[in-house]
C-alpha cells in the first residue's frame, strides 16, 4: 500500500512510469521520447 500511495503521491496512474531524474513519463513510449528527456537533463 504504501508504494500505491506514493505512486499517486507522484501522479503515477498506470504503467509502464518512468522517473528520468525526477522527471516523469508515462506510458509506452518510443526511444526519441527518452532520448529526448535524457538529452534535456544532460543540458541542465
Amino acid at each position: 500500500m504504501a508504494d500505491l500511495n506514493e505512486g499517486i503521491d507522484l501522479g503515477v496512474s498506470g504503467t509502464p512510469a518512468f522517473f528520468i531524474n525526477g522527471r516523469f513519463l508515462s506510458g509506452a513510449q518510443p526511444f526519441e521520447a527518452f532520448a529526448a528527456y535524457i538529452e534535456a537533463e544532460l543540458e541542465e
